[in-house]
């Protein structure tokens, strides 16, 4: 079997993996401005590949042993994918199983430079970035955006893999035995169940908007309409917009989405992010919503010279929590449980304290009956 026939192999095998998932990434493409760049890390990774296949010809017999193991790590994230619905997970096991394919057929030395392929496929996915940005803020630093930081670690594996190609061309190849690889992908699975272990979902009492008030305390509350991109992301679900306002102009938005699938509803930091808002931070502490034992999670967004202060919970008729990721993980044992999406947010000038309307807001709120 020819080098190129080796490569088509691999070609045909990623379109046929990333088939499934096309259409969830062309419609975020089009419309989320922070996933728009995708289409340009994706040409960067076909032209990487395209470069190691032109200078990195070699003849080999067989498959690879050292891509079994890499075969089970992208297959496991494929079934997760599958199992906890996430479009993202299915993709993403897409690309790397094409890329363990390109290991087992052309060898693990061009299976190493094919690695900034892999991550650059891997950031041309939606949601990607929102991911970068969740790891960037948790450290507790402002996160330079997604954006910025796919574009410097492709720099930095550009760079490293064109030194990668001259040394191969130097003989000086490195390679990967299959011990090495099976100790790497039993090492991350570990710490990836691990940090699932000790990160369970914490939950607290439920916490319900009444709805059908409208007027309560100083608020005045009015219906917002959606647009259609709106009506088709939540089209399973159930979405509501209303703004109240207080007779000193100060006033909040509040969005309401109901799904019976917690599959189906998205992380708000996605949601804003996919909508031109640059993520600055999320606070450290919750806040109390509905009553002391139930939380809210704060978060801060900027755009042009506005500023966005916000708070979220997720709540089903008997319990709540600001945790989206340990719900799905979760849910799979309470399958029929309704959860609802609760947004509240407020938009200033840049620097303008957002904190007393929010606060003035949740403690006015009609709150549900248990």
């Amino acid at each position: 079997m020819t080098f190129w026939v080796r490569h088509t192999m691999v070609v045909v095998g990623a379109i046929a993996l990333i088939t499934p998932s096309a259409s969830w990434i062309g419609l975020a493409w089009n419309n989320s401005p922070q996933d728009s760049p995708g289409p340009m890390f994706m040409g960067i990774a076909l032209a990487w590949w395209a470069i190691v296949a032109l200078l990195s010809q070699i003849r080999r017999k067989g498959l690879e042993v050292s891509a079994w193991p890499l075969f089970a790590l992208w297959a496991l994230v494929g079934g997760a994918g599958l199992y906890l619905d996430v479009n993202v997970l299915v993709a993403a096991a897409g690309i790397g199983l094409a890329w363990a394919l390109a290991w087992g057929l052309c060898g693990s030395s061009v299976g190493l430079l094919l690695v900034p392929s892999l991550v650059t496929g891997l950031f041309a996915l939606p949601t990607t970035s929102y991911m970068l940005d969740e790891i960037w803020l948790s450290i507790g630093v402002a996160s330079p955006g997604g954006l910025a930081i796919k574009i410097i670690i492709s720099a930095i594996l550009l760079l490293l893999g064109a030194v990668g190609l001259v040394l191969h061309h130097l003989g000086r190849s490195a390679t990967i035995g299959p011990m090495a690889n099976s100790y790497a992908v039993l090492g991350l699975l570990a710490v990836t169940g691990l940090a699932l272990a000790f990160r369970p979902p914490q939950f607290g009492p439920a916490v319900k908007l009444d709805e059908d008030r409208w007027a309560f305390g100083d608020w005045l509350g009015a219906e917002i309409g959606t647009n259609p991109a709106e009506e088709r992301l939540f089209s399973d679900s159930r979405l509501s917009k209303r703004a109240y306002a207080r007779p000193d102009g100060r006033r909040v938005a509040v969005l309401i989405v109901e799904s019976e699938d917690v599959h189906r509803l998205h992380a708000p930091e996605y949601c804003l992010s996919g909508s031109g808002w640059k993520m600055e931070y999320r606070a450290s502490s919750p806040w109390s919503v509905g009553e002391p034992s139930a939380t809210a999670a704060e978060l801060v967004a900027s755009r042009n010279a506005k500023e966005l202060q916000g708070v979220y919970w997720f709540s089903s008729d008997s319990r709540s929590t600001t945790d989206l990721t340990g719900l799905r993980l979760q849910s799979r044992l309470v399958p029929e449980e309704a959860f609802t999406l609760y947004m509240v947010t407020s938009i200033g000038e840049a620097g303008e304290e957002s904190d007393q309307v929010l606060s003035d807001f949740l403690a006015d709120a009609p709150w549900q009956s248990p």
